[in-house]
């Protein structure tokens, strides 16, 4: 009791001596927090988008570049802001124009959404906790979907329905672009990897190399490098399939690793390769010669491809038409 009373009279004091200056400056710090996030960075026909969507979509993007090693620098900031504002921009005008059409979306589809989602999380506690820590409740979540599907349906039934690509013109294309159809040399390889971490200390390495060199002499005896990966590989990813990566052209694997692997005869087996992820033995067990891939093969892709170009080209249209007939006011 007297230890909680010590703690009770020492928070006690602390507010106290904050005075209430202080607490008054705490408050008008979340106030102006709170405004902030709320302020408008632009109107759309009287609808509001504030500055805490453009963070919070803005933010999105960061993220993910960041995850593809291409972080956002500091300079392209303003630009891209400006770009993901015009993006906000338009899919209120797509949102505005769908409830014009009366298009609503079914309370059943939009939870059936919410429920897939979810099925990617432990239990409900965890998918809510998760909807939180992006700043989310359900009630947004529902609100956010049924949007984002109205503006979908819209775009199904005034863009999408109407575009159609003659074969014609995947012929043309494929005859305009021949290098992007030339499918390059590809190897396929198996290989038997022992890791070493990158703070390793020299005794540690030895020890790897002396696993890696052992295994390679009893690959080169005639002991199967299937069963050797199988048995003995550190490599999660391709263990179980007897260390096999599939084909493989330049520039997917780490240059050690890819450069041995272009230079190994069929079932050659290599010397002991080192790469940022510990030691490797490399086998070559097939070969394909660069070419050029058949029309045939590649049509579908061809007609999807200039299909979706036909869509973007159309919506682009589409929604600079809405802009035209609407008052917008940017406020950055």
């Amino acid at each position: 009791m007297r230890g909680r009373s010590t703690l009770m009279a020492v928070l006690m004091a602390g507010l106290m001596g904050m005075g209430a200056a202080g607490m008054v400056s705490a408050q008008e710090a979340k106030t102006e927090a709170r405004a902030a996030s709320d302020a408008a960075v632009a109107t759309v026909n009287g609808e509001t988008i504030s500055n805490g969507q453009l963070d919070r979509e803005l933010a999105g993007i960061q993220g993910r570049m960041a995850r593809q090693g291409q972080p956002v620098p500091d300079e392209a900031l303003a630009q891209i802001r400006g770009r993901v504002l015009d993006q906000l921009i338009g899919e209120t005008l797509l949102f505005q124009e769908s409830q014009k059409l009366k298009i609503r979306v079914d309370d059943q589809k939009i939870q059936g959404q919410i429920d897939e989602m979810a099925q990617g999380f432990e239990d409900k506690a965890a998918f809510d906790l998760a909807l939180a820590n992006a700043g989310l409740s359900r009630e947004v979540l529902t609100e956010r979907l049924g949007r984002q599907m109205a503006i979908q349906q819209l775009i199904e039934e005034k863009i999408v329905a109407g575009v159609q690509v003659a074969e014609a013109r995947a012929d043309e294309f494929y005859k305009a672009n021949p290098e992007v159809f030339v499918q390059p040399e590809q190897v396929r390889a198996r290989h038997i990897l022992i890791r070493t971490e990158a703070e390793a200390d020299a005794a540690a390495k030895t020890e790897a190399r002396k696993q890696i060199d052992g295994l390679r002499q009893k690959a080169v005896d005639g002991a199967d490098f299937a069963e050797l990966a199988k048995t003995h590989s550190q490599d999660p990813g391709s263990k179980e399939k007897g260390g096999d990566l599939g084909f493989f052209a330049r520039g997917q694997m780490v240059k050690p690793f890819e450069d041995t692997a272009f230079a190994l005869k069929e079932n050659e087996i290599s010397q002991v390769v080192e790469s940022p992820f510990g030691f490797h033995l490399i086998q070559v067990t097939g070969r394909k010669p660069a070419e050029t891939v058949a029309y045939e093969t590649v049509k579908p892709r061809i007609l999807e491809h200039l299909k979706q170009q036909a869509i973007r080209e159309k919506l682009d249209a589409y929604v600079d038409g809405l802009r035209q007939g609407a008052k917008i006011e940017k406020f950055i």
